[in-house]
């Protein structure tokens, strides 16, 4: 003989007073925010936890390494590069197959390159490091070609599970030409420094592709650092109702020959402008 249970009307709580009401809400929700704060902490130490792991990896390649920091990991994410006109897949070159190892002076980036292959990769290097790029991939930077990088999961992670990977080194990039100090200021500067208009077309301070469209003047080989100021390049401020500003080019990214043509050619302009 069967015996059917009888469903149980489930009744709401009742609370009579409103000041306990608020107060089992109040704890409510102190509870939530409490387990919330506890998830936070936990994924914190695991995610640091995992970090250490693999830098501290102790295969044949890395037991000859320092202990990695886990800033110097990049997970899943392209470097971000503010450098004027840098390409970045056209500075990277195929340095490794997975389970092999990468001797880069710089940063090694690892990932899949699907549909590519590995003998593309050493047929042409750009389109493969830019099909890299696409995908999900691991940077680490800051390496040694003397203590080759292991091109594994132990090592850099997975962050692509189930496909082949392959690395990629990408040497350290140069400085841009960068500003080096309002009027008045202190620039530090080793290299070709330049001086010219703070604001232009309403942005100040300007950068410099937009500095070097209009009159500036510039001076080669500084050596030591200066007063921002006209007279350290013309020994007088032909426009001293300008504000100003410097930038300095430590590694030539400007070349001489194209600074002086466009110097020149200004004041040719700015001579015709007086007659």
């Amino acid at each position: 003989m069967l015996i059917q249970a009888l469903p149980v009307e489930e009744k709401p709580l009742k609370v009579n007073n409103q000041a306990a009401f608020d107060e089992m809400r109040a704890k409510l929700n102190n509870a939530e925010a409490e387990s919330k704060d506890m998830y936070s902490d936990l994924k914190l130490q695991l995610d640091e936890k995992n970090f250490i792991q693999v830098a501290n990896a102790t295969n044949s390649t890395a037991a000859q390494k320092t202990e990695a920091d886990p800033k110097d990991f990049i997970l899943d994410e392209e470097p971000i590069d503010d450098s004027v006109g840098y390409v970045q897949s056209e500075h990277m070159h195929f340095c490794g197959r997975e389970g092999g190892s990468c001797a880069c002076d710089g940063t090694v980036h690892y990932g899949k390159v699907d549909p590519l292959g590995w003998r593309d990769c050493e047929a042409d290097p750009a389109a493969c490091a830019d099909n890299l790029l696409s995908h999900p991939h691991v940077s680490k930077l800051n390496q040694n070609a003397d203590s080759p990088t292991g091109c594994n999961n132990l090592e850099l992670t997975d962050p692509a599970p189930g496909f082949a990977k392959l690395c990629f080194c990408e040497p350290p990039r140069e400085e841009p030409i960068h500003r080096c100090g309002l009027q008045g200021e202190d620039c530090h500067c080793k290299g070709t420094a330049f001086i010219g208009k703070l604001e232009i077309d309403g942005v100040q301070p300007a950068p410099f592709a937009s500095m070097f469209e209009l009159p500036f003047f510039y001076k080669e080989n500084v050596t030591q650092p200066f007063k921002c100021e006209a007279n350290f390049f013309l020994g007088s401020d032909p426009f001293p109702e300008v504000a100003k500003q410097c930038f300095c080019d430590s590694h030539g990214r400007k070349d001489i020959a194209e600074v002086h043509a466009q110097f020149e050619f200004f004041q040719g302009m700015l001579a015709i402008q007086t007659l």
